[in-house]
């Protein structure tokens, strides 16, 4: 459960400085001590009612508003969920809301109400997001975004102006929305994929990645690579020219592993609707 506490005048040295406002109450708690965090003076936390479905919530006055999806609250429910932690910054005029669920990181656009996954690349396989914490030096030039966490004891920088790891490539991944009319066959021509290109410092061009599955989702079959250029090479155009056919719908996926810059703006593909397959 949930109460509002706010503070008094003291009036003598037994009186207690804060007290509880009757009626602000709600039947909603956290589910960890360390989830809860005021972002933009408002208050975040994952949080459970008497039904057990945990759910992500912002206070709206005395009132929790439910600000998670529903493919974050069932990955929420299928893990130890007790060791909740979560925190907040901003960068580049969006603020962000992270939160670590056992071995999962997830993270909210508080400007768009947009969630994503976080991870670490470990060169074959996506691993534990290392940073559990952060605080903002405003007195590192024109400051620094500082982070870390418990798992390996050390401190880092982030920024978006940051394009790898510790070192290390990063590896991005971006799905679609499921791509369905009524059960008929979808043919696909020319995919294009519309994002920043050129960013690369020097050397090779980073790949972009397409796959697609065509059983909702289980399986991708089909990468095809399409490049995004050396440095400056900024009119390069991403395209798949032939993508196949589906009877049961299609999602696309995107990803790359590296150490540029990724600035993804839209995607759009020619699609012709067959009869019923």
């Amino acid at each position: 459960t949930g109460e509002v506490w706010q503070g008094v005048p003291i009036t003598d040295a037994t009186q207690a400085p804060y007290q509880r406002i009757n009626g602000a109450t709600f039947q909603i708690g956290t589910i960890s001590s360390w989830s809860p965090i005021v972002i933009n003076g408002k208050v975040c936390f994952l949080g459970t009612n008497p039904n057990g479905q945990i759910c992500a919530y912002v206070m709206n006055g005395f009132t929790p508003q439910r600000v998670s999806t529903y493919a974050a609250e069932s990955a929420w429910n299928t893990v130890a969920a007790t060791s909740a932690y979560s925190y907040g910054y901003t960068e580049e005029g969006h603020t962000f809301w992270v939160v670590h669920v056992a071995d999962q990181c997830w993270a909210m656009d508080l400007n768009t109400g947009m969630w994503h996954q976080r991870a670490a690349w470990s060169g074959s396989a996506f691993t534990v997001y290392p940073t559990y914490y952060h605080t903002f030096i405003a007195e590192f030039g024109s400051g620094k975004h500082i982070t870390g966490g418990p798992l390996d004891g050390k401190l880092y920088q982030s920024s978006v102006n940051i394009y790898d790891d510790n070192g290390s490539n990063i590896k991005w991944l971006r799905g679609c929305p499921y791509l369905y009319v009524k059960g008929y066959r979808l043919f696909f021509s020319a995919l294009y994929l519309e994002m920043e290109t050129g960013t690369v410092a020097s050397g090779a061009a980073p790949d972009v990645t397409r796959d697609y599955s065509d059983d909702r989702g289980k399986t991708y079959v089909n990468p095809q690579t399409a490049t995004l250029g050396t440095h400056d090479q900024t009119a390069i155009r991403l395209k798949w020219p032939s993508n196949g056919s589906s009877g049961q719908g299609r999602v696309f996926r995107f990803y790359g592993v590296g150490k540029s810059k990724v600035a993804m703006v839209d995607s759009y593909v020619d699609m012709e609707v067959g009869a019923t397959s």
